[in-house]
């Protein structure tokens, strides 16, 4: 279709995606798929193809709801899959429109479905290739597929205990490949092709693990669990091809289109990253209790006790690392204080960011004499066995530090305290009123039981002073060591690890800048084993935000130091609606951090304490694409010369925030009384087309055309988003969105009649 024709066309077409499929989709006279770009059961390869939307217990499909007690091989080859449990709760179900509009059969972890190697599904003896349309509903230990006999195996799974929460390929002889973090809720196409020596998986058509283990037989196929009936399946499964023969690239391809125009996959926030800052044996035994704090400057220093044994008094040196490309990379270990045979414990650290001595990075930390731990220390100040407080400084942003001085009576009780602990974590500088500029300093001290306070600082950390007790008597237990957070009416939120009690965290207020505490009570949500924890404010409205965000960093269990997560609440941590698995295995102390572009940092200890390493994830993936900070608008591609001068120009005004539903589109340098509209896809492109260059690509959903505009007599035009309105609906939060505008030019340089302006890139959000 010439490129002029075309846009006429799409100027009156009701939606974009039907004008373009005809130009740009490639027409398939042989290979994989037919004329039409459907899979062509008459190729010779081809071996089953299970579609939800016909084949679902006999042809067409059955009622939304229905269980499922067969689905058909749609290429007429009799590979069927007919064998269910005789316990009606073990057979999976039909959901009418599950993924993305499509029908599904959905496994809910209790189900499978299968078809024996004899005369049923058969048996694949040598090389083939899968692929798979499947939205994984929990990150650990579901079989997708197997085979049906353990001499027989070709399987898809996700996590196993040495690699939790990954997608997994095994192709019947060990070792299985491992590839990415298993991305819940999220609709993917897998492509999975086995070769005797060689096996690769592909997730949306990016290579993501590699395998070369020997290759067995597929004997029979069961979806929904592993061929022993164990490790069910949480998830729904749409489609699934199963080619005798190894697909090579071009072909492989074609059928991976077909799918993801079908099953078009919502884009996934990019998942954690981790990098290790302390490694057990690199310079000492073990190292334990993380602090990080992110400078004004961008710098990140991460700190530790450095010990010569796990023990908690083990002649703990405090040491420090320091991360200038944001954690990517760490200079050398650099031992802050190290008081011989005595044991430094607990790092605590906060930033000076305005008043006096703003910049300045004061850490604390605690001594206690070698031989007399906290079993033996005694209240006061004097005497060998008196567990004491030290304080250090850096006014370079961590390059150089002072050395410790100690402040042991400013920050503890003369009577009744035995020992005390900073945090172990970060402090805060109070931002509100009241006493905006405080340094707040979490506390904890130990006599017959633990007890949780605040020391705070009104002159830049030069002077402290301590503040009440919090009231432990309401709640079972008592406050152990502890993090604080100012919420956006100024009051301090404290939170705890409990000593006994019902292995939730415990909480508290204060409204007079930490000096006194509302009573210490549980919170009946944040579940705990009894182990350090982390809060960390992510968005301020004193930042430009239009919402508060609150962190919580733990182990979400109440028996094992494990099961690592992030939960996020908008309410000052009444309520977590968000909370993300972020390390399944063994997670004891952490700490948040936030990046200055937004990213969260979680720094934990791992493996039995062989490391601590720091992770870093964007609150898209924190709430899996329902949130995020917002980015844009930002140019992703230029303009091209019109009648009217050197190009239209596209921006816009408003907030890129869905729930406001107040963003604007605008055009600039078009020519005046012209007709035009803006329009919006998931991905950037390149196509010259007409004097122009359409720069949003067809897939991730198409394109969306907004209402026709016309300039006015200056060639400017503008749209008002509504969100709530389709095309407007189809906006993802936390994805990118990406706009441009067409519009008609009779008079243009290039004789074809149409135009585009640039684009912008949007990452809108809640």
């Amino acid at each position: 279709m010439p490129a002029q024709r075309l846009a006429l066309v799409l100027f009156a077409a009701p939606v974009f995606a039907p004008v373009f499929a005809p130009v740009f989709a490639p027409v398939f006279a042989q290979g994989p798929l037919d004329a039409g770009g459907a899979p062509d059961p008459g190729f010779a390869a081809f071996y089953a193809w299970f579609d939800a939307a016909d084949g679902v217990n006999g042809s067409g499909a059955p009622v939304d709801g229905a269980p499922v007690s067969a689905w058909l091989d749609r290429t007429g080859r009799g590979h069927d899959l007919v064998r269910v449990s005789n316990d009606p709760a073990e057979r999976p179900t039909f959901r009418a429109a599950a993924l993305n509009g499509h029908p599904a059969v959905a496994f809910d972890g209790n189900d499978y479905l299968w078809g024996d190697s004899g005369s049923e599904f058969g048996t694949l003896a040598g090389e083939k290739t899968v692929f798979v349309v499947t939205r994984a509903a929990l990150a650990d230990g579901g079989y997708a597929f197997d085979g049906t006999s353990a001499a027989g195996r070709n399987a898809l799974f996700t996590g196993q205990s040495a690699d939790p929460a990954r997608w997994h390929v095994f192709g019947g002889i060990d070792p299985p490949s491992v590839g990415p973090f298993v991305a819940a809720g999220v609709t993917q196409v897998h492509s999975i092709v086995l070769t005797p020596g060689a096996q690769e998986h592909w997730v949306d058509g990016v290579s993501v693990s590699v395998g070369s283990a020997a290759l067995a037989e597929l004997r029979g196929l069961i979806l929904g669990a592993r061929y022993n009936l164990a490790n069910r399946y949480a998830g729904d499964v749409a489609e699934m091809l199963v080619y005798d023969a190894a697909l090579d690239g071009p072909d492989r391809q074609a059928l991976e289109s077909y799918l993801l125009a079908k099953h078009p996959s919502v884009p996934v926030p990019p998942a954690p990253t981790f990098t290790d800052v302390f490694v057990s044996g690199a310079g000492y035994h073990t190292f334990r209790i993380p602090s990080i704090l992110t400078t004004g400057a961008g710098t990140l220093l991460a700190f530790a006790e450095g010990r010569q044994s796990t023990s908690d008094h083990a002649q703990n040196d405090i040491v420090m690392r320091r991360s200038t490309d944001g954690g990517a990379s760490w200079g050398p270990l650099v031992t802050l204080h190290d008081d011989g045979g005595n044991s430094l414990n607990n790092p605590c650290v906060v930033e000076v960011r305005e008043g006096v001595h703003a910049g300045r990075i004061v850490l604390m930390h605690q001594r206690y004499p070698q031989g007399c731990h906290e079993s033996c220390v005694v209240p006061g100040y004097t005497g060998p066995n008196v567990c004491r407080n030290f304080q250090m400084h850096s006014d370079d942003d961590g390059l150089t530090w002072t050395a410790p001085v100690e402040n042991t009576m400013q920050v503890k009780r003369p009577t009744v305290a035995r020992s005390i602990a900073s945090g172990p974590g970060i402090g805060i500088q109070k931002r509100r009123p009241p006493h905006a500029g405080r340094l707040v300093m979490p506390f904890n001290q130990g006599s017959s039981g633990w007890q949780v306070y605040a020391a705070f600082s009104d002159d830049g950390g030069d002077t402290w002073a301590w503040g009440a007790l919090a009231d432990d008597t309401q709640s079972p237990g008592n406050g152990n060591e502890v993090q604080v957070a100012e919420l956006p009416d100024g009051s301090l939120l404290l939170n705890s690890r409990s000593a006994g009690g019902t292995h939730h965290r415990k909480v508290a207020r204060s409204f007079d800048g930490g000096a006194s505490w509302t009573p210490l009570l549980d919170d009946g949500y944040l579940i705990e084993p009894q182990v350090m924890a982390s809060i960390h404010v992510l968005t301020d409205p004193l930042d430009g935000f239009a919402q508060s965000r609150l962190l919580y960093a733990g182990p979400w269990s109440q028996s094992s130091r494990s099961m690592g997560t992030v939960l996020l609440s908008y309410d000052g941590g009444l309520t977590w609606p968000h909370q993300r698995l972020l390390w399944p295995s063994f997670y004891a102390y952490s700490v948040l951090t936030v990046f200055p572009e937004g990213d969260v940092g979680c720094l934990f200890e791992r493996s039995g304490y062989g490391a601590i390493t720091l992770a870093r994830f964007d609150l898209g993936w924190l709430t899996d694409g329902a949130d995020c900070l917002g980015e844009g608008p930002e140019e992703f591609c230029g303009t091209s010369p019109n009648s009217a001068g050197p190009g239209a120009t596209l921006s816009s005004s408003g907030t890129p925030r869905l729930d406001g539903n107040d963003f604007t589109l605008a055009v600039g340098g078009a020519p005046p009384g012209q007709f035009g509209l803006f329009f919006f896809g998931r991905e950037a492109a390149s196509f010259p087309l007409g004097d122009g260059v359409l720069c949003i690509g067809l897939g991730q959903g198409g394109l969306h055309r907004l209402p026709v505009v016309q300039m006015d007599a200056l060639g400017t035009a503008w749209h008002d988003l509504d969100v709530t309105l389709p095309p407007g609906d189809e906006i993802l939060a936390g994805s990118s969105t990406f706009f441009q505008f067409w519009y008609r030019d009779p008079q243009g340089p290039g004789g074809t009649g149409v135009n585009f302006s640039d684009g912008v890139r949007v990452v809108f959000c809640r």
